[in-house]
Order: C-alpha cells, then structure tokens, then sequence
C-alpha cells in the first residue's frame, strides 16, 4: 500500500471520530459558556478554535487507537462487523526494538501526541508540567493497555514517545508566547 493510500485510508477512519466529538463539543458550548458566565470569564475566541480542533482530534484518534486496525465505522455502517471485535494483541516490552524500523511510525508516535500537551493548558488556567505529565503518561498508558484487548500490539516504545509527544507539547507551549486564555467579563 503506498503511503498516500495509506493516509487516506487512516483519513477516512478518523472523520466519523472528528465530527462525532465536534457534534459534542458544539452540544456542551452552551454550559460551558454558562459556565464561564457564572465565573466572570469569558473565553477568547481563538481558544474556543483550538479546544474545537483538540475535540476533534481525540474523536479522531479514539477512531484509530480504541477500534480494531480493520474497524471502519463508516464501512460498518454499510455493511456490519464480520471480525471479533475483542481478540487477544501481541506485546512488546523490550525498548527501542520498534527504533530500527520506520523512521515515519517513531515521527508520528511522538507527532501525533502533542496535541495532548496542550491539553492542561487548554482546560485550566493554570497550567503545571505535572498536570501535563500526568495527562502525558495516563493517556498512552490507557491507549497501549486497551490495544491489548482488541488485536493489537501494547509496545513499550509506543508509550514511550506518546509521553514524549505529550510533554513535547506542554514545552512548546511554556516556550513560545502564551497569548491570554481567559477575558474576565466587565
């Protein structure tokens, strides 16, 4: 399978996710926005941009990581679920084994998970590198132990750069200019 196949493909999975958690978000604006009323604040509006793409990318990413590799919801849909949908994964312990293959799966192990660094700073106003740490290895950690359920493989080095991708995240954020996330109301 070429490598434009194989992002279309992975594309394809991922959309149900992204519009299911937009459908959500939009459905928990109005208490948020309460909310924030009752508090004194008001959101900014590009922060509200950004937690509307960080819900979409979860959705996204609980399509790809918490399915089988052969489950397509919109596939499914059409024509049902033939496979078992829990069957025993494989596992591997034994650190940087995965290293030695492809350069482009250890890129996007730690790519894929940044978004999840800017999660503490999104979500509290006040953000901690142990928040993020916390979020950095409790999300890969749920991730790599619920694949051991559904046919895939639990690796050590995907929780590894997972949590690297995660705090990666968390630094990029502390490192750059952090514009103001919440306005208080006058």
């Amino acid at each position: 399978m070429g490598s434009w196949t194989y992002i279309l493909r992975h594309l394809h999975i991922m959309l149900p996710g992204a519009v299911m958690a937009l459908a959500l978000f939009a459905a928990a604006l109005p208490l948020r926005r309460r909310r924030l009323k009752r508090l004194g604040l008001r959101s900014a509006p590009w922060r509200e941009a950004v937690l509307a793409l960080f819900w979409a990318w979860c959705g996204a990413m609980a399509m790809v990581l918490f399915f089988p590799s052969d489950f397509d919801l919109l596939n499914v849909l059409r024509q049902g679920y033939a496979g078992p949908f829990f069957r025993p994964g494989d596992m591997n312990l034994q650190l940087f084994r995965t290293f030695r293959f492809s350069k482009v799966t250890l890129a996007a192990n730690v790519l894929l998970f940044l978004p999840f660094g800017f999660c503490p700073a999104l979500l509290w106003r006040e953000s901690r590198w142990w928040k993020a740490l916390l979020i950095a290895v409790v999300i890969p950690v749920v991730v790599e132990n619920w694949q051991l359920f559904i046919g895939r493989c639990f690796d050590a080095d995907d929780l590894m750069l997972n949590t690297l991708g995660a705090m990666l995240g968390w630094f990029f954020w502390h490192f750059f200019e952090k514009p103001t996330l919440y306005c208080e109301e006058r």
